[in-house]
């Protein structure tokens, strides 16, 4: 049988998990998120982790609002010639074998 450590028996104890930390967190808006890729979307190509940072915030909006939303960011934005039109024809042609 593998050694507890002090670290893991305290991680699983659930007296020591904060619920009420963990409801203070909130999901960030439609806009704020939209803000980030607008952000980002500028300094493409210049700075080192734009298209990260573009990448996580797009797969935030997915998880939130929707695969629609995330169609609508890289419109509103031009991203689809940029690197992230893929996203766009994978969901039309999943739309289409739908139909």
């Amino acid at each position: 049988m593998a050694r507890q450590t002090k670290r893991y028996a305290i991680a699983n104890e659930p007296e020591n998990i904060n619920s009420e930390k963990i409801k203070s967190l909130e999901i960030p808006t439609l806009e704020e998120l939209f803000d980030k890729v607008e952000e980002q979307t500028e300094w493409l190509d210049i700075k080192p982790y734009s298209h990260n940072i573009i990448g996580l915030t797009l797969r935030m909006i997915d998880d939130y609002y929707g695969i629609d939303e995330v169609i609508n960011a890289i419109y509103d934005n031009g991203l689809e010639d940029k690197g992230w039109g893929y996203i766009v024809k994978k969901y039309e042609e999943k739309q289409k074998n739908n139909n």
